[in-house]
């Protein structure tokens, strides 16, 4: 059985040594956490801020994190087995000495085409009103 905790503030909690197992978060914000030796296995993170959290040798198995933020987190030296980082926006993902075993990022084709797309219909309206103008 899953537990489901929805809309939390976990604004610098301290999660050292804790092991979470079978659990959802949606709709979270842990940012400046400390997961540091923390187990977490068979977890969903949905929708979750972990902005300047800290895994630090943490230990993760069968984990996904689905649209979650990831600014100046860290990884260091932490372990991660089958997880998967689902349209993950990150500026500084630290994954310094990790242990990396089936590990997965990817964006929604829609997000990696919508540059090209904006970028080829602002070529089309220049084209466009450059032409008019002649």
């Amino acid at each position: 059985m899953t537990l489901h905790v929805t809309a939390i503030d976990f604004t610098q909690q301290n999660f050292q040594y804790a092991n979470y197992e079978d659990m959802h978060f949606s709709d979270a914000d842990f940012s400046y956490a400390q997961f540091q030796h923390a187990t977490l296995k068979n977890i969903t993170f949905e929708h979750i801020n972990f902005s300047y959290a800290s895994f630090d040798r943490a230990t993760f198995d069968n984990v996904q994190f689905k649209e979650c933020q990831f600014d100046d987190t860290t990884f260091h030296h932490a372990v991660l087995r089958d997880v998967q980082f689902h349209d993950a926006a990150h500026n500084e993902l630290a994954l310094h000495d990790a242990t990396l075993r089936h590990v997965s990022f990817s964006k929604s084709t829609i997000k990696r085409l919508l540059p090209i797309i904006i970028t080829v219909v602002i070529i089309l309206m220049l084209w466009q009103i450059f032409f008019q103008s002649l």
